[in-house]
């Protein structure tokens, strides 16, 4: 299994992270980049058509990289 990614992501509802850890287990998270100004962002969909958007402060670990959009 890849490495999962070592994003800090505090502001999770505590009624969202099972659904939150579900979709990063089950691979349907994605990274998206903004090219101007450079800025990474992990999408995480969540259930009612939601999806959590985290800042990517460091770089891509090869997880992360591999979702890349």
């Amino acid at each position: 299994m890849d490495h999962l990614p070592t994003t800090e992501a505090a502001d999770v509802d505590r009624d969202d992270v099972p659904a939150f850890l579900r979709s990063l287990y089950d691979g349907h998270a994605w990274v998206k980049i903004r090219r101007f100004p450079p800025a990474h962002f992990l999408m995480v969909p969540l259930p009612q058509d939601r999806v959590h958007k985290e800042f990517i402060l460091v770089g891509l670990s090869p997880w992360l990289g591999g979702r890349a959009r």
